[in-house]
């Protein structure tokens, strides 16, 4: 009997290991691997993080330990949870270095808004977070060259925050609030020098409250993105934002 022997070639999978992936794509595909398992859901979010090369472990882990601060106070602080806006406001791009022939940026307009939680740790103090969201909009203007100048392009940033904040209470209307935030830079295109970092807020605010558990509040505030970068490549701009927030706030303790 006539055999035909049949070749045929296979190609097996290949896991991902450190043999097949440069050290930073393995480092940052096996934290998201991680992460994954545990039904983290904002896939768009970490996926930013991947291509960052950041340490996610890092920044997962100084979120959760921040936003623990308020669930480890005292159970009879007042809570509540609150919804605003900015408006005005205003975002500059800013550098600590000096650089020559680098161009130069202009601002074109800035969206603001987030949920807000306050949880009281005594009279006089309380413990701030929430979820922000900014998307920021600058011309940039390149480095002069004569004839050859290229003309100004339009260019953004889109930014989650979540702040870290401290309040302190000046009587039964007036605070004064401000510390750390970190940022995740969710821009499609890094145009900017890539933002997600730790960054610093500062502002002053007040509020009235009803009976009814509804209050209003007004805060403005100035924050600066990227003082510390959380990326392997350092930030060579930083956003820089100023703006009055309006909100509602309602509580959900006493």
């Amino acid at each position: 009997m006539n055999m035909q022997k049949i070749h045929c070639i296979i190609t097996p999978h290949r896991p991902v290991t450190k043999q097949n992936l440069p050290l930073t794509q393995y480092s940052a595909f096996n934290s998201i691997v991680r992460l994954s398992s545990l039904s983290f859901s904002p896939i768009f979010v970490l996926s930013k993080l991947k291509q960052d090369n950041m340490n996610i472990r890092f920044c997962l882990l100084t979120l959760i330990t921040l936003l623990g601060l308020a669930g480890s106070a005292c159970a009879q602080s007042g809570k509540s949870i609150g919804l605003y806006y900015s408006f005005p406001a205003h975002s500059s791009v800013v550098t600590f270095e000096q650089l020559v022939g680098g161009g130069s940026y202009e601002s074109n307009g800035i969206q603001n808004f987030g949920i807000s939680y306050i949880h009281g740790l005594n009279k006089v103090l309380d413990f701030e977070t929430g979820i922000d969201y900014s998307e920021h909009h600058v011309i940039r203007h390149p480095a002069f060259l004569g004839d050859a100048t290229p003309p100004p392009t339009k260019v953004s940033a889109r930014l989650v925050t979540v702040p870290a904040l401290l309040r302190a209470n000046l009587g039964n209307y007036v605070y004064l609030n401000g510390g750390p935030m970190i940022d995740i830079d969710i821009s499609q295109s890094r145009e900017i020098s890539n933002q997600t970092g730790l960054g610093v807020a500062l502002g002053a605010g007040g509020r009235y409250a009803f009976k009814s558990g509804i209050s209003v509040f007004v805060n403005p505030n100035a924050r600066l993105h990227a003082l510390s970068s959380f990326t392997r490549q350092r930030s060579r701009y930083r956003i820089m934002e100023t703006g009055i927030r309006f909100g509602l706030a309602y509580a959900i303790a006493k």
